[in-house]
């Protein structure tokens, strides 16, 4: 059964009402439709007319049949073609989620489809109701009703708002008393709870509908805000609550429930963290009272703040919201305050941990160690786990990290698994395990014995001293070196990298690819490199990182990114020269690709390892005609410059005509008077007559002799075609001029994205061509001259040089053999450009 034949089968059986879910199969099978469960499950969740309210489904445009929502069109809304669906159009918007439905006029004429879309309004997602150009410019500034009528709908003018009928709103607020959410609020001034219901716009209005739908059908509603106000509610978006709801207490009851549901906590612990998060942004800003506004309070906060912060749900809070760099600056010196009051306590430690968290998070990892080596070891909290873990990677000790991050793991299990704080903090683990499982899965062999003198030169036995902490070889942890600096760049200067994918993909004018650009290991390389984000990698873990994963990185910062060719490959192996030093280098761990082919020019920074090196930031090809530019780039180790020169390699030939206009083929119409003599006129006008054709040619800015415009007679019709919008204009004006009785029928216009190649002619078979001696003969003489030509023409690939000229330069004649080599070579019998016959003329 299909899933048309399915949701007509729904909207059959659940009509005009809601029909609960326990019932919904065995109506199916008394109307002759037996739909499996799966099948039935995926046509009421892939179907937007369907809704659930409660344990029962619903059919929107059953439920609203006959019902008009009046609305007032904005002008200015209406000028972008679009209105907004909140609130009075809301109860329909899921209805019209893709699932474009047609709108008529009052008298039936179809305007077009209409559908609801999502749109970042003032930086607030905003549902709309969008439709074809111009729809709502006869409605604008004026009021109207959307009626449902038979899967439609139809736009009603009005003169007036329609008045509040009593029934209405009387059932309107009975439905909102059966459907209303009710939070009890705990105000901070007061002692008893306050009740907060509150409902959604939509859920509101199908409740009225489900429980007496005929009040609602006639007549036109009256505008939302003024039926909800005769029922003794209003907005307050997105929700309806009591009209004598205390503002303040709603807000505050609201972000109660908003902090309840992102961190998945209960009130109190909510609570908790606002009144530590709300002392942090107060100290950030240099509020006097971020420790209270008496002398009492200032000496009693530090405690009752520290106690609260040992509270293992606040605790994740607060970890998780101060880890951006705002909120972690502000924290820290929020947490150092309170650590100096419990300097002497070694019991108070969560003040002194949120300090070392936030060092982490700004990449002070030296200063975090210390503090989180002096942490009691059995604190399992699972930010401290996390955080401590994060040190024990900066170490290199991956089978502790393993550990800590296992035992995180486990607590972050037991939160609830829809809120947001979960899914961070399952997110971060993740990515943790997912750097350490290789190194922790392949231990180094131990130095020595258990009980002989560890290697290390400290004195002690080994199993006390290093047994279970040894490192990978360096070559090997080279690569974890690396990865621990990328993360450094991501967590540090995100927007650093989101900048440069937004250059790179503009350049390549493809800004539907930032994510794959985000996610390019070339782009946080240059952060870390030419924004100089790796020296204040070292500068933050000089007593953390192991001494030869710190030489091996003021090593890095050493190399540059440059231009090279390929020289050679081997198995996993291919040999660079660096055209800016002439260097040449063994690049491994490098997959069998074009990047490999011997004569493809690269961009990369390759890091040595020893006595070779690793291209852990990737390559990408170079065109020879931009080697000087990307050196010059280079030199100025400007990333914006170097993406904008990369990605313009990318970027979509345009395709001009010999005058350097955009290629927009044109057909233009026009209708002739009966046995009309066009030939002087054309004639006139520049054309000749070309055999079934009259053709315009003139020299163009790039060619002698080219045909601009073409004209063809057909009876009492002729049909010019162009090339270009240019070349169009100037072929109207040549027609009205030189035929003025020509009658202009129609102009088209070919979008050359939305040529299919398959539609292509066939082009005739090259052999047959040449097996012809005069056609063999003409060809190789135009070919001749072309290679004549070419060979003191400019080309860009030789930076504007000839090829003459650049043979006779001892560095511009490389990129003419390079330039060469990419030509392909003639098979025997063929007719073509010849790579060997330009190297004999050269002199190669």
């Amino acid at each position: 059964m299909s899933d048309e034949d399915v949701g007509a089968a729904l909207a059959e059986v659940i009509g005009g009402g809601v029909v609960p879910r326990t019932e919904l199969k065995d109506r199916l099978v008394e109307a002759g439709y037996r739909i499996g469960a799966e099948t039935l499950e995926r046509g009421i969740q892939g179907d937007t007319r369907f809704f659930e309210m409660g344990d029962t489904v619903g059919y929107l445009p059953g439920l609203t049949e006959g019902v008009a929502f009046s609305v007032w069109i904005d002008p200015e809304t209406a000028a972008e073609d679009y209105l907004l669906m909140y609130p009075t159009l809301d109860v329909i918007g899921w209805w019209l989620v893709e699932c474009p439905v047609d709108l008529f006029d009052e008298t039936g004429e179809r305007i077009g489809a209409v559908e609801s879309d999502g749109w970042l309004i003032d930086d607030v997602d905003t549902d709309v109701l969008v439709g074809p150009e111009g729809w709502l410019n006869q409605f604008a500034d004026s009021w109207v009703a959307f009626r449902v009528r038979q899967g439609a709908l139809v736009i009603e003018r009005l003169a007036d708002p329609p008045p509040v009928e009593p029934a209405r709103a009387a059932a309107v607020r009975a439905a909102f008393d059966a459907v209303a959410e009710v939070q009890q609020y705990q105000p901070h001034d007061r002692d008893e709870l306050v009740d907060v219901p509150r409902s959604e716009v939509s859920t509101l209005l199908q409740e009225a509908l489900r429980a007496d739908g005929s009040l609602f059908v006639g007549d036109p509603l009256a505008p939302s805000a003024d039926l909800l106000a005769a029922a003794g509610l209003r907005f307050e978006r997105p929700w309806v609550v009591p009209a004598d709801l205390d503002p303040e207490t709603f807000a505050a009851a609201e972000a109660e429930r908003l902090a309840m549901v992102r961190w998945g906590v209960d009130a109190e612990d909510a609570l908790a963290a606002q009144i530590l998060l709300g002392a942090i942004r107060l100290h950030g800003g240099g509020s006097p009272i971020a420790f209270g506004t008496t002398s009492e309070d200032q000496e009693m906060s530090p405690a009752l703040f520290e106690a609260l912060l040992e509270r293992k749900p606040v605790a994740n809070i607060v970890a998780s919201e101060c880890s951006g760099a705002e909120m972690c600056d502000a924290a820290r010196g929020w947490a150092e305050s309170i650590a100096a009051v419990f300097e002497d306590d070694p019991t108070s430690w969560a003040a002194g941990w949120l300090v070392a968290h936030c060092q982490l998070v700004s990449g002070d990892v030296d200063d975090a160690a210390v503090l989180l080596d002096g942490l009691p070891s059995d604190i399992d909290h699972l930010p401290v786990l996390i955080d401590r873990a994060r040190l024990a990677i900066e170490r290199s000790q991956a089978k502790e990290a393993r550990r800590l991050l296992t035992a995180a793991e486990r607590l972050a299990d037991d939160l609830p698994r829809m809120a947001l704080l979960s899914f961070g903090y399952r997110q971060l683990i993740g990515e943790l395990n997912e750097e350490v499982e290789v190194w922790a899965d392949n231990q180094p062999r131990p130095m020595a014995r258990r009980n002989e003198r560890c290697p290390c030169g400290s004195g002690r036995k080994y199993k006390v001293c290093h047994l279970g902490r040894e490192l990978h070889p360096i070559g090997d942890r080279s690569l974890w070196l690396y990865h621990k600096m990328v993360r450094f760049v991501r967590e540090q200067e995100e927007e650093s990298i989101d900048s440069l994918a937004w250059a790179m993909t503009g350049a390549m004018d493809e800004p539907h690819r930032w994510v794959e650009m985000v996610k390019a290991p070339m782009i946080p390389d240059m952060v870390l490199h030419e924004e100089h984000l790796g020296q204040r990698f070292l500068d933050g873990r000089r007593s953390t990182l192991p001494d030869d994963e710190m030489l091996l990185a003021q090593q890095w910062q050493l190399v540059d990114r440059s231009v090279f060719e390929v020289e050679s490959t081997g198995p996993d192996v291919i040999v660079v020269r660096d055209l800016a030093t002439g260097e040449s280098i063994e690049v491994v761990n490098v997959e069998d690709g074009p990047a490999s082919t011997p004569g493809t020019l690269l961009i990369g920074r390759p890091l040595p390892v020893g006595d070779i090196y690793r291209a852990f930031s990737g390559f990408m090809g170079l065109r020879p005609d931009l080697v000087q530019d990307a050196l010059s780039v280079l030199d100025e180790k400007d990333p914006d410059a170097l993406v904008a020169l990369l990605g313009s390699m990318h970027r979509a030939p345009v395709m001009r005509n010999t005058d350097g206009q955009d290629m927009e083929p044109t057909t233009i119409t026009w209708s002739l008077p009966d046995d009309s003599d066009v030939t002087v006129a054309l004639t006139r006008a520049g054309f000749t007559d070309a055999g079934g054709a009259w053709t315009l040619v003139r020299d163009t800015a790039n060619q002698s002799g080219a045909v601009v415009a073409s004209l063809r007679l057909d009876g009492d019709t002729i049909e010019g075609n162009v090339n270009s919008a240019e070349r169009a204009g100037e072929l109207v004006e040549l027609v009205a001029e030189h035929l003025p009785d020509a009658v202009h029928l129609s102009t088209e216009v070919v979008d050359l994205d939305e040529i299919d190649s398959s539609d292509a002619p066939a082009l005739p078979d090259q052999s047959e061509l040449l097996a012809n001696p005069e056609i063999r003969a003409a060809m190789e003489a135009h070919m001749a001259n072309y290679e004549a030509e070419w060979l003191d023409s400019p080309i860009p690939a030789l930076g504007g040089r000839t090829p003459r000229d650049a043979a006779a330069d001892p560095i511009a004649r490389e990129e003419l053999i390079r330039l060469l080599a990419t030509f392909p070579e003639l098979e025997a019998g063929d007719v073509g450009m010849s790579p060997e016959r330009l190297r004999a003329a050269l002199g190669l």
